[in-house]
């Protein structure tokens, strides 16, 4: 006996297709021209879909949902009108650098492209939807949806990612097919770096004793490589699409948008920068105008992104995490002393294991050293105080004022760390926040 296969709709065969995605929430709002993918979506339950008041508001939540979830984002809308009001939400994934997919009918195929005044069309929409996103797709026919499907997401995912369109004319979005025995997702390739110019910048990067890292969306991947650079000393920066690659109570982070005065101060201190994934886009550094470390090195998995904006002394094309944990292995096996080994305290002649003890930093600054034992840390006081005064301006619009009454502060400080021969100000750390800060 033939088993007979089972039969599907085109909107039925896309829902199918996101789960096969990971996708598990769906923004868009309710048209006679996306019933069937709607009909689809409540009838297996396994995508939620989230009806908006409009469509750009779906437009954003998919946005959002796709930026704090790292799926992708799926927003569905109606043709003409529909489609147009999600243009502005489009263009700000696309300068994101979300991957999402949008949605989107048309009227019947019959009438499509005829100049016929046919209601609800929109004579140029595939053209509209190209200009505000990465790309825009029609699909004309039962047999090559599943193929536009695929080919859109793919283009969607793969760096520098941005929203991708699909128009599907609602009789097409009713016609059946067989249920296709694969649906799953055609994912991109990442970006391999090269070897020899992972050496070279690895090489470069070992004359370093203050380095910074400068982390955009691009590395959003990348947390757990980031980490390990982090726990070698490097200190951290991001961008706004970068924030929580490492968490911004870090210590060793300031956050994003650092282009005020203390923070180009701390720049000058610092003698390496390396960027992952960031477009150093005009709103973080002042047009281009902040002043960035003179040694300026670079990854980024788009080759456009070379001397972008800024000159790199070295560009690495490659992912962020599959670059960041070549550069962390390559140091290991060479057995390279960490950049925090490099600031470790010597302990001075008579003292006892309690307590602070001082030294001269062995890096070529020679600022003071100290390692305080309530605080548990050591660092070269000139990169720290440093550190500290960029704290101080970001402290300063985070805490309240602390009052005179000890026992009412919010927080107290700690044990306060020595003056630095080059700095007035001397470093503190506040349990509270955990983070250095000035006194």
């Amino acid at each position: 006996m033939t088993i007979s296969p089972t039969r599907i709709t085109v909107g039925e065969l896309a829902v199918r297709f996101l789960e096969q995605c990971g996708t598990r929430a769906a923004f868009g709002v309710i048209s006679i021209h996306n019933m069937p993918i709607l009909d689809a979506l409540h009838t297996r339950g396994v995508i939620r879909f989230v009806s908006a008041r409009g469509e750009a508001g779906a437009c954003n939540m998919a946005d959002a949902c796709a930026r704090v979830s790292g799926t992708l984002g799926v927003c569905v809308t109606s043709t003409g009108t529909g489609s147009g009001n999600a243009a502005g939400a489009m263009v700000e994934a696309l300068t994101a650098g979300t991957p999402m997919l949008h949605l989107t009918g048309q009227i019947e195929s019959p009438y499509l492209d005829r100049d016929l005044g046919y209601i609800h069309e929109h004579p140029a929409q595939l053209a509209m939807l190209k200009a505000v996103g990465k790309d825009a797709f029609r699909i004309r026919n039962p047999e090559t949806a599943l193929a536009t499907l695929r080919e859109a997401v793919r283009i969607a995912q793969t760096p520098p990612c941005g929203p991708v369109s699909i128009e599907i004319p609602i009789d097409v979005q009713k016609m059946l097919l067989d249920l296709p025995a694969d649906l799953s997702p055609l994912m991109p390739a990442k970006a391999q770096p090269s070897p020899q110019a992972v050496d070279a910048l690895a090489k470069r990067l070992l004359q370093a004793r203050r380095p910074l890292l400068w982390l955009g969306g691009g590395a959003r991947g990348a947390a757990g490589a980031a980490q390990r650079l982090v726990a070698m000393g490097w200190a951290v920066v991001t961008s706004v699409q970068g924030r929580g690659i490492v968490p911004e109570g870090h210590p060793q982070s300031l956050g994003s948008y650092n282009l005020q005065k203390p923070a180009e101060d701390f720049y000058a201190t610092v003698d390496a920068m390396l960027t992952v994934g960031s477009r150093l886009r005009s709103n973080e550094t002042l047009s281009y105008k902040l002043r960035l470390p003179a040694t300026h090195y670079r990854i980024d998995a788009n080759l456009l992104a070379e001397n972008r904006g800024y000159n790199s002394a070295c560009f690495v094309h490659g992912d962020a995490e599959l670059t960041l944990h070549a550069l962390a292995d390559w140091w290991m096996p060479h057995s390279v002393p960490t950049w925090r080994s490099r600031m470790r305290w010597r302990k001075s002649p008579g003292r006892t294991s309690g307590g602070c003890a001082t030294s001269r930093c062995r890096t070529a600054c020679g600022a003071t050293v100290r390692r305080c034992s309530t605080i548990r840390a050591q660092v070269c006081m000139r990169w720290a105080v440093a550190l500290a005064r960029a704290w101080r301006w970001r402290l300063a619009r985070q805490l309240p004022t602390p009052r005179t009454n000890s026992a009412a502060r919010p927080w107290r400080w700690s044990v306060t760390a020595v003056s630095c021969s080059t700095w007035a100000n001397s470093p503190a750390r506040c349990r509270r926040m955990r983070t250095w800060s000035c006194c």
